[in-house]
């Protein structure tokens, strides 16, 4: 054998050696029986005829896993697979901020831009509105789904929902809820706005454009946006909710709306579209002015040196819930979509990252030690957190809180201090008990307990005095107030009955509802001329109703 032969054949030992070296390395990321290990956590689904998940796990870009678990359609038994479809609610955010990013990178819009530039119909309200405070969630614009139940109330369910309603009640707003840039609040409104700048901009729809420069280029061929509702669609999971232990088929379908949410998706193509992301820091943009975990249409948990160490979203509309999750330090996704609207398998869900040697630290208390049930019960409440109520609960000998998500156990790791299982998330309670804080990273939220107000036995001001008919200017509708029965009586435009529960000398809850949570009075000369009515979750605030 000459001597180019020897280096030739030598050359070929080494390589190989390098790439049995390289795959050593990716087998022993990938977890032993990993297929077993997900089929412990969700093959109950497939015990009864019942709605599922589908779950997709890719690690080093690879996919390790694409299956799915229960029915898709409960009335034909169609099992759900990777290829079926779900409505993907707000993980559909990331879509349009993804759009906004490729129209800013093309010179053809900036993020700093006034809104009002692309959206003339939009009220002025005395401040400017930039595209990234709508991105960001700060804008102050109200949210239109909110509004409608002002109006339709309960009588909602069941109807179409269509992009010209959402933007039609946006553009009557006459009031923000606050300064944009002051507040961080949740705001769908503003991924709707973000989707008619596309559409300005771009001259095509938001469907066409997403399907040319996204879903066709990366061959998510089952992926779409309906700009209107369309009843039957092949290979969709059909949205159910659970109602005293029956599975009924919830309103999902019917809602039309888009840019906040309302694309169509599945496992095998949203794997595609988490590998296209990966590098693509400026869809990690975030609001330097603030500790926001909001992105591009994406959420993120920072590491204690301000690195991402989760990047992630959930989708929420009637009948589906998805969460699509990205470890950056270990190069794994996990993506999660179920056609049942109250699904609580966000602790098995979260435990996936687990199966891939991260082992959450733990100081303080230590979780195999016992803690007293009365500890524990002194946390019990409700909190609010962005926008949403996370109710705070013992169950067993363990503390849980809701989430989005669903429900999270806590694991105690300190005095007041405790981590979400499965995460690298923490709540740390005050010590007076008036709020948590939850730390994630780098970032902090406040989450404040809703105290039930003491009644006070007199007041000023005699009930019959609020009584009257009242208009709200911006959307156009009446409530009426009585006095019955020694309580105050609203009747909402849709004819609902709330009784006004007074915690202050003009200040009323209303029992039993979600809108009409706060109900704050104003006086003029002795005389009542006007309320505000904000809802629990503060998605609309202060909303206007004249006296009349």
């Amino acid at each position: 054998m000459n001597s180019i032969d020897t280096k030739i054949k030598f050359i070929g030992i080494a390589l190989t050696s390098f790439f049995i070296s390289i795959s050593s390395l990716f087998a022993q990321n990938k977890p032993e029986n990993l297929e077993l290990k997900i089929d412990s956590l969700f093959s109950y689904y497939d015990e009864e005829t019942r709605p599922g998940i589908a779950i997709g796990i890719m690690l080093n870009d690879d996919v390790l896993l694409a299956k799915g678990y229960g029915l898709a359609n409960l009335d034909g038994e169609i099992p759900i697979s990777s290829k079926t479809l779900f409505n993907i609610g707000s993980v559909s955010k990331q879509f349009t901020a993804y759009a906004i990013a490729q129209l800013e990178r093309q010179g053809k819009l900036s993020y700093s831009d006034d809104i009002r530039n692309y959206l003339p119909d939009l009220n002025d309200f005395g401040y400017i509105i930039t595209i990234d405070n709508l991105l960001f969630h700060n804008s102050g614009i109200r949210g239109s789904g909110i509004l409608r139940g002002y109006i339709e109330g309960k009588e909602e369910v069941g109807k179409v929902i269509t992009q010209d309603d959402q933007l039609r009640l946006i553009y009557q707003q006459e009031e923000l809820n606050f300064p944009p840039g002051t507040q961080n609040m949740y705001s769908n409104s503003g991924y709707i706005l973000l989707s008619k700048i596309v559409e300005e901009v771009s001259e095509m729809s938001l469907s066409d454009y997403l399907k040319q420069t996204v879903f066709k280029p990366l061959e998510m061929h089952s992926t779409f946006l309906p700009s209107q509702p369309i009843k039957t669609i092949q290979n969709r999971a059909i949205p159910y909710v659970e109602e005293n232990g029956q599975f009924v088929k919830a309103e999902g379908m019917l809602w039309a709306q888009y840019g906040s949410s309302g694309i169509y998706s599945n496992v095998e193509d949203l794997i595609k579209w988490q590998r296209h992301i990966h590098d693509k820091k400026y869809m990690l943009r975030t609001d330097p002015k603030t500790s926001s975990v909001f992105a591009m249409g994406l959420m993120l948990n920072k590491d204690s040196d301000g690195r991402p160490d989760e990047i992630f979203h959930f989708g929420s509309v009637p009948g589906y819930k998805s969460i699509v999750r990205y470890y950056p330090e270990i190069n794994l996704d996990v993506i999660t979509l179920s056609n049942l609207d109250n699904n609580t398998d966000a602790k098995k869900i979260a435990s996936i990252k687990t199966f891939f040697g991260e082992q959450n630290k733990k100081d303080g208390l230590q979780t195999n030690k016992e803690v007293p049930i009365s500890y524990l019960k002194q946390f019990e409440g409700t909190y609010l957190i962005m926008g949403d109520n996370a109710p705070v609960a013992v169950e067993g000998k363990t503390l849980t809180v809701q989430t989005p998500m669903g429900k999270m156990n806590l694991e105690p790791t300190g005095r007041n201090e405790f981590t979400m299982a499965g995460t690298n998330r923490k709540i740390v309670f005050d010590e007076s008990l008036e709020f948590f804080t939850l730390k994630t990273g780098s970032a902090e939220l406040k989450a404040t307990r809703v105290v039930e107000e003491k009644t006070e036995s007199t007041y000023t001001n005699e009930l019959s005095i609020f009584t009257g008919k009242y208009r709200s200017p911006e959307l156009n509708i009446t409530n009426q107030i009585e006095f019955k029965d020694k309580v105050l009586v609203l009747t909402t435009a849709s004819n609902q009955k709330i009784e006004l529960k007074r915690v202050g000398e003009t200040t009323f809850e209303g029992l039993k509802s979600y809108y009409y949570k706060s109900v704050d009075f104003e006086l003029n000369d002795n005389e009542v001329s006007l309320f505000r009515v904000s809802d629990e979750a503060g998605w609309v605030q202060k909303l206007l109703f004249e006296k009349y």
